[in-house]
């Protein structure tokens, strides 16, 4: 996906990175796979703060995925 959208010159936002950057910020999952409660307003603030950074044209924060050479 992210080859791809480096393709096509459109910023991706890599959530995986930005979830490990607040793994202390309480219990994100239930388990392995599912998210606790505090999980998806997580990942909510996330994307949020990408897209905000995105609309004013800075190159992202923590979770700007870089395309690769």
């Amino acid at each position: 996906m992210r080859d791809a959208a480096c393709n096509l010159d459109i910023p991706v936002i890599d959530m995986q990175r930005w979830m490990e950057a607040h793994y202390d910020d309480g219990s994100l999952w239930w388990d392995r796979v599912h998210l606790s409660s505090l999980g998806p307003r997580l990942f909510a603030e996330g994307v949020f703060q990408e897209r905000a950074l995105l609309l004013r044209g800075a190159d992202g924060g923590v979770t700007a995925a870089p395309c690769r050479s």
